[in-house]
């Protein structure tokens, strides 16, 4: 009897042993696992990062609102419109006011406006400030026109500042109508005119070559007479 007790106590000790001891495979699907999960986040892509771990980007830094310079520039922006920017810095005001007086005011700051034309016509904008910007409607397209600033009081106008000089574009169709389409040399124009596959009464280039050709066709034809 005895020894039942005895061997039933050797099998309790071994299944408890056997509770606590891991197995090669258990270990080996363990370590796998930690591989794969290192591996993942390796190769986790940027999206998969949550938005508030991302770095922050810096802040939008602001455009200043004058940067001490003496320019006034003039913009095309189409056939009517023009756009001008300046700037007058606080040293050249000084000075202007030393030699001018009470005339240089602020409201007596004059963006002029020059037309280039037979008529040299002219406008006067009173814009009143150092620095600033304008959208200037003008009355003739395909014109050259160029800015002049200013100090304007009555009759009197004391240039300060002048522009570039600019075109507004035509508003209508361009009288060339055909397109222009390279040749290699004239002997193959007087082929392709004698062809008649060209229109030579187009306006093109060659408009200037046509009697020059035809002068050089009726020639020939005259050397071919017997």
């Amino acid at each position: 009897m005895s020894s039942y007790f005895v061997a039933l106590a050797l099998v309790v000790l071994a299944l408890f042993s056997l509770r606590f001891v891991n197995s090669p495979e258990k270990d080996l699907a363990s370590e796998n696992t930690r591989g794969s999960q290192q591996d993942f986040n390796l190769e986790a892509a940027e999206e998969l990062v949550p938005a508030k771990s991302r770095p922050v980007p810096p802040a939008v830094i602001d455009i200043p609102e004058y940067y001490h310079d003496l320019r006034l520039s003039l913009l095309v922006r189409d056939p009517k419109w023009l756009f001008a920017y300046w700037e007058i810095n606080p040293d050249f005001w000084r000075d202007i006011s030393q030699q001018h007086g009470r005339l240089a005011r602020y409201e007596n700051i004059t963006l002029r406006i020059m037309e280039l034309a037979n008529e040299m016509a002219y406008f006067d904008i009173r814009v009143g400030n150092l620095i600033g910007s304008w959208h200037i409607q003008v009355p003739r397209p395909d014109t050259p026109y160029y800015g002049i600033l200013g100090l304007s009081n009555g009759g009197e106008f004391i240039p300060l500042l002048m522009s570039n000089t600019v075109i507004t574009p035509r508003n209508d169709l361009s009288a060339l109508g055909d397109e222009e389409w390279m040749l290699v040399s004239e002997y193959e124009q007087k082929i392709i005119k004698r062809i008649g596959l060209i229109p030579f009464d187009a306006t093109s280039p060659f408009m200037f070559r046509k009697d020059d050709i035809s002068k050089d066709g009726d020639h020939d034809q005259k050397k071919q007479k017997p």
